[in-house]
């Protein structure tokens, strides 16, 4: 191959690339407007179960899509830019800070549960759903400082179980779907 051929196929090879990334770029960008579409959805029903914090948590089906289409990596900037989006418009700093510590505890450990090959997608959802809970409830306590807050611990766990095993079943059906495409 003369060194004229090595630059063209080198060439070839970036083309090939940078068409992949803005593909890539493009479907991220789709699943961040769903996202951000579900969360307002979400946010225009209306619960009341006492409790504050319990909800379905639609765009966690996006996240989880995601996660199993592509990167934990994307995964992790499409949930950080849905949580500022959805933040600065439908809600406030408070809720940003909550719902990113969250993310920042579900989103990885999803991440690992996912590549140990161990736990079904709905399981996945179930330990991701749990686990936002949790890193929620931790940011209550530092906010708060009272250990009050302890009572809701057994009701938003026992509604995240609920809502993972929803999402996880959503995200299941969405991405046979996506994979048939």
């Amino acid at each position: 191959m003369t060194e004229n051929q090595k630059d063209n196929q080198k060439d070839n090879n970036k083309q090939i690339n940078t068409h992949l990334d803005i593909k890539r770029l493009s479907i991220l960008a789709f699943f961040l407007a769903s996202a951000v579409v579900l969360g307002y959805l979400e946010s225009l029903i209306p619960y009341d179960f006492g409790v504050p914090g319990i909800k379905l948590g639609l765009a966690n089906i996006v996240s989880l899509i995601i996660l199993y289409l592509y990167r934990g990596r994307d995964a992790v900037i499409v949930g950080v830019l849905r949580i500022f989006i959805i933040g600065f418009m439908f809600g406030n700093m408070y809720m940003i800070i909550y719902s990113l510590s969250g993310l920042l505890l579900s989103i990885t450990l999803m991440i690992l549960l996912k590549k140990s090959s161990i736990f079904s997608i709905i399981g996945i959802s179930v330990a991701g759903a749990v686990s936002h809970n949790i890193g929620q409830m931790i940011v209550a306590y530092l906010v708060v400082r009272t250990t009050g807050i302890l009572f809701y611990v057994p009701i938003l766990l026992l509604s995240a179980v609920i809502a993972g095993i929803c999402t996880g079943v959503a995200s299941t059906s969405v991405l046979k779907i996506l994979r048939k495409m």
